[in-house]
């Protein structure tokens, strides 16, 4: 097994191992490679794109990757994604891909804290807390739908 940065070249396979992971449970979210290439590239080129794969037999079978941040006294890095195969989930190999990457970012880019977004009742919320992650005291996340705002100035 490999585990280097991640780059541009990579983007095919990562769409593709994205739309496998988040289509599979426990997500069964109807991903396609397409799609996942249109959420994906645009992520990768980012100059501010800080990642890793995980290489089996030439095959990448899992990523992670985000983005570095500007903040008062250091940086940030917002892990936007991290995926590893199903066949070889529980194996380690995701707590190698986030050591591998906050090793990469932590002097490199003066990377003060990590955060991510991701669902309560999946596995990869007990994997984060494993890993040190906790829920913010203090912050929440807020979303709405495009729609019901326009629909609310409208009426």
């Amino acid at each position: 097994m490999e585990i280097r940065n991640i780059d541009e070249t990579d983007t095919e396979q990562v769409a593709d191992l994205f739309a496998a992971c988040f289509s599979a449970e426990p997500w069964n979210e109807p991903w396609t490679s397409a799609a996942a290439h249109s959420r994906i590239a645009p992520m990768i080129r980012s100059e501010t794109c800080r990642g890793a794969v995980a290489i089996h037999e030439h095959k990448i079978v899992g990523m992670a990757f985000g983005q570095v941040e500007g903040w008062i006294n250091g940086n940030l890095f917002l892990l936007q994604e991290m995926c590893v195969m199903p066949n070889s989930q529980r194996t380690g190999l995701g707590k190698m891909l986030l050591d591998f990457l906050i090793e990469e970012v932590a002097d490199r880019d003066n990377i003060i804290a990590i955060y991510l977004l991701t669902n309560r009742d999946v596995p990869a919320a007990s994997f984060y807390s494993k890993h040190h992650f906790a829920a913010s005291p203090k912050k929440i996340v807020m979303g709405a739908s495009v729609r019901s705002i326009l629909n609310a100035k409208s009426a």
